[in-house]
């Protein structure tokens, strides 16, 4: 099952009943035991089986065995290592209940794994995929952090049971498990997904911003920094649903500028409805994917009144009749109920389907599916945990505490992961949010006024928020922060002291000399910057082989810890 060529998400646990066992012969000496936590149907069909609390002895004749204890519970999908007291060519796992779900064994004996053969009731499936027997946990090979919940609900959504992991809405489940369905229950298959959502954002983000700003080398550059955000890059790249929020608030707030662009009196109903209907549905697929995307639509509905006001403030001004106005303003309040409220509500509902028909919640699937709302309110808001790497609020914005999700290492080199921001970046967007505020009050800039409705929306309620929080819970709120970034640089541009040109140096034979503008040569080096950073990091936010001493020289604030 960890084949990454393989087109099935159906894999084959061991799962004795209680008291069966299971006898492992190596060719040779072992004394390390490796294996994989999986999940299967419980008896009922339910939900999942899950445990790896097997009784462990050893022999060195297959006679006289010496108990080892048991095998600790462990999160499903990520390799563990079990020391053994003493070095033994056979191995006896005995299953204390019906809860067993175990993927696969190994025995190793320092040099390496052993040929392997096992006997007992359906004990060839702890054998049977010895080729993916890792000798260390990496990344690579496990599920790590908030994987643990989410690839395995994705999981559990292929194979109609009840999903462990319900304090979110399902749909970013669903497309995890779409991964898992083409490429196999393995980390590239529930990893998959979020990248290509990941890849896809760019070109979104890139049309939001000419759609913003017009100028095609600005916003090549700012989707360049957005690329290589380090939240950007480890977000996407973990089988978790913020990447799949974030990539549809682009196009909630996308559709929405095609919206605020158009003249709402005077244009007709084929140029205002359909990018209504549009940021309706991706508003609407947002939130069932994560109710952080509620908060976006928040600042969509401050830009459909703002844009509103405006034009009717406009009309009253003019001096003209006001109730062929007023009642096309009304008129479009009530598509926008059928945009905004019924069509999400309807996309949102359907999403739960999938759990509401469940066997055991026929009958009764709005009860169910308000169970599942009310089980998600309280989680959130009754949630009591303490966190080593959590981080308040108003720490994200000036990239205080990164949240560290993974460390480990395979064939001596150390791995680590760590979800935070580019220093360089998210230190210049914070400056540039009080800039975009100074031209929408100004200069009266729509397109100031769409980036910092996106900003705080998706910003401000965590101030509310009593719950653990990390610093990529700012993640939805990082394409905004580039946007007001590029609007800044942008009317720097306009300006008498910036829009000068740099000499690159004497023409040839008479020709005048080569000059570059000042703010894209400027832009260009702040590129270059973020980029050097990127490359430096680049071990820190991707688990890519590296040294204890090279993450401890990036430490560069207090509670930066990367080793």
């Amino acid at each position: 099952f960890w084949n990454l060529g393989g087109h099935t998400a159906a894999i084959s646990p061991w799962t004795p009943l209680e008291g069966e066992q299971a006898v492992l012969e190596a060719q040779g000496e072992a004394d390390a035991l490796h294996y994989c936590a999986g999940i299967a149907p419980d008896v009922q069909g339910y939900a999942a089986r899950v445990g790896t609390q097997v009784q462990v002895e050893v022999s060195g004749d297959g006679q006289a065995w010496t108990d080892c204890g048991t095998l600790p519970e462990c999160y499903v999908f990520a390799w563990q290592q079990f020391s053994l007291p003493e070095k033994a060519r056979y191995v006896r796992l005995t299953a204390p209940d019906s809860f067993t779900a175990i993927n696969e064994i190994g025995l190793s004996d320092g040099s390496g794994l052993l040929p392997l053969t096992a006997q007992g009731p359906g004990a060839e499936k702890l054998v049977d995929e010895q080729g993916a027997v890792p000798l260390s946990t990496t990344y690579e090979n496990s599920a790590y952090f908030d994987e643990i919940y989410h690839a395995r609900t994705a999981y559990e959504h292929l194979q109609g049971l009840e999903p462990y992991e319900n304090t979110h809405p399902p749909l970013g489940k669903y497309i995890i498990a779409l991964g898992i369905s083409l490429f196999g229950m393995n980390p590239f298959g529930w990893r998959f997904m979020g990248t290509l959502f990941g890849v896809l954002m760019l070109p979104v983000f890139y049309y939001l911003a000419k759609q913003l700003l017009g100028k095609t080398w600005l916003c090549a550059m700012g989707t360049f920094l957005f690329a290589f955000d380090f939240m950007h890059f480890t977000q996407t790249r973990i089988a978790t649903i913020d990447t799949y929020a974030v990539f549809f608030l682009l196009l909630m707030y996308s559709c929405m500028w095609a919206f605020l662009r158009q003249d709402i009196l005077r244009d007709g109903w084929r140029r205002l409805l359909p990018p209504l209907a549009l940021s309706g549905l991706f508003t609407g697929l947002g939130i069932a994917s994560k109710w952080t995307c509620a908060y976006g639509a928040v600042g969509l509905a401050v830009l459909y009144f703002w844009k509103l006001w405006i034009q009717l403030r406009e009309e009253k001004q003019a001096g003209r009749d006001m109730r062929p106005a007023l009642i096309k303003a009304g008129k479009l309040c009530g598509w926008c109920c059928l945009f905004f409220v019924l069509i999400p509500f309807v996309l949102y509902f359907c999403a739960f389907l999938p759990m509401t028909t469940l066997p055991h919640n026929a009958g009764n699937i709005w009860g169910s599916f308000w169970n599942y709302q009310t089980n998600m309110f309280h989680y959130h808001a009754q949630l009591q945990a303490e966190h080593y790497f959590a981080s308040p609020w108003y720490e994200w914005p000036v990239d205080l505490r990164p949240i560290w999700y993974f460390a480990g290492g395979g064939e001596g080199a150390y791995s680590t992961i760590s979800a935070m921001g580019s220093p360089l970046l998210w230190w210049a967007g914070l400056l540039a949010l009080p800039g975009a505020a100074v031209l929408l009050l100004r200069d009266r800039r729509a397109n100031c006024a769409l980036l910092l409705a996106g900003y705080l929306s998706v910003y401000l309620p965590w101030v509310l928020v009593p719950r653990l929080t990390f610093i990529y819970h700012y993640f939805t709120a990082v394409p905004f922060l580039v946007l007001a970034l590029l609007a800044a640089v942008g009317r720097w541009e306009e300006t008498p002291l910036f829009s000068r040109s740099i000499r690159l140096g004497a023409g040839r034979e008479g020709a005048p000399a080569a000059e570059l503008p000042l703010v894209p040569a400027f832009l260009f080096v702040f590129c270059a910057g973020c980029l050097g950073l990127f490359l430096l990091y680049y071990p820190i936010i991707s688990g890519a082989p590296t040294t204890r001493a090279f993450a401890d020289a990036l430490e560069l604030l207090p509670d930066w810890h990367f080793a």
